[in-house]
């Protein structure tokens, strides 16, 4: 008898055991399940704010000003990609395509004052991992040098002002005296929007001295202005967005084309 009572008991504890292993089997397979769940949802979460960042500028008529932003985005994710390659998260890199060719016509052109390219001089730019010193980074960056060099509020104003600063002479119909009155008055300009710089340009009010100084002003800054205003343009520009793509593997955005329209904003 007592043995039985013994089996029993020990039976008893075994079922109870076997119960608690049950529930702990569960739980844990419940919890993973949960984990699991949640992980996913947090994927989905981050896969749509990511895609919604860059979707934003999936349309037409997109502002040039915005396109920098965008492209700025990329080359900072790009960079950032190499972060998430140590870690085993393999995320493609983003390509961003940029074309001043519209229906068969290249409107660089319509970016300058005087119909010469000095800044966009490729019809194409494209920016992903693969293309080192991009040409559009340094565009960028040569961009940000001139706004220090000038003043940011001052080389803008020159590049609105480059039809006054740079005016049109006539070297077979403009007197001396018409010639003069147009170099001293975008001597005048340029000093009127260069206040208390070393760059101020100083003469004497005679010929021989504005139009040397008038000289020297071109020299010095056509050049600078003349990139700057069609840095500006660029920014005033009207581009759409003619090709997206997504990753097979993640859902991500992996690929955005523009076309500059020839059009501005």
């Amino acid at each position: 008898m007592e043995n039985a009572s013994k089996a029993l008991l020990i039976a008893g504890g075994m079922l109870i055991a076997l119960m608690v292993i049950s529930a702990l089997v569960y739980l844990f397979v419940n919890l993973s399940e949960y984990q699991n769940s949640n992980e996913r949802n947090l994927e989905e979460k981050q896969l749509v704010e990511f895609n919604k960042e860059y979707s934003t500028y999936d349309r037409s008529g997109v502002r040039g000003s915005d396109l920098l932003s965008l492209m700025n985005k990329a080359i900072d994710y790009n960079k950032r990609k190499a972060d998430f390659d140590t870690n085993d998260i393999k995320y493609e890199p983003i390509t961003i395509n940029l074309t001043f060719v519209h229906e068969g016509e290249d409107h660089r052109s319509k970016l300058t004052s005087d119909d010469t390219i000095r800044l966009f001089k490729s019809q194409k730019y494209v920016i992903n991992t693969n293309v080192q010193n991009s040409a559009i980074q340094t565009i960028l960056n040569n961009m940000s040098n001139l706004e220090n060099t000038y003043g940011s509020e001052a080389i803008q104003k020159l590049a609105s002002n480059i039809n006054s600063i740079i005016p049109s002479i006539d070297n077979r119909y403009d007197t001396e005296d018409q010639k003069k009155d147009k170099m001293k008055k975008a001597i005048d300009k340029f000093n009127s929007i260069i206040i208390k710089s070393s760059q101020e340009i100083t003469y004497v009010d005679n010929y021989t001295s504005i139009n040397s100084k008038y000289n020297q002003m071109i020299s010095n800054h056509k050049e600078n202005i003349s990139r700057y205003y069609e840095y500006a343009q660029f920014k005033r520009g009207s581009f759409d967005c003619v090709y997206r793509e997504y990753s097979q593997e993640t859902g991500r955005i992996i690929r955005l084309d523009f076309e500059f329209t020839g059009s501005f904003k």
